[in-house]
């Protein structure tokens, strides 16, 4: 499907963008390094866990924080940036606990069918 934007085609730029950082990536040891680090793998062994939980933990601890910080500061700012500084953690706990308790879970008992059904 093709969409206009300001008389310009737009298709694609996305997967443009996406092939030069996989290009970096593999190609930039800078790169490499950094996305090496423990923190970096980390956030990526927990990515999908992520994905599946922010969305209720930023729906309701993040809307709760925010509306009872909107009516006790006076600066509205710091009501965005102070709900969004105790979010963050609440966000990485609560997909570590997903990862551990249900996706490395599930990933073993996959595994463990996989291998049942395709070497009979």
């Amino acid at each position: 499907m093709r969409e206009y934007f300001g008389g310009l085609l737009v298709a694609f730029y996305h997967t443009i963008g996406a092939f030069c950082m996989v290009w970096v990536l593999l190609n930039s040891r800078t790169m490499q390094a950094l996305f090496s680090r423990k923190a970096v793998v980390y956030l990526g062994a927990i990515s999908f866990s992520l994905y599946i939980t922010h969305f209720v933990i930023i729906c309701s601890l993040s809307c709760f924080l925010f509306n009872a910080l909107y009516a006790a500061l006076p600066v509205k700012v710091l009501c965005v940036t102070a709900t969004g500084i105790i979010t963050v953690p609440f966000l990485i706990g609560g997909s570590h606990l997903f990862h551990v308790a249900i996706d490395k879970k599930s990933d073993e008992y996959i595994k463990r069918w996989y291998r049942i059904v395709a070497f009979r």
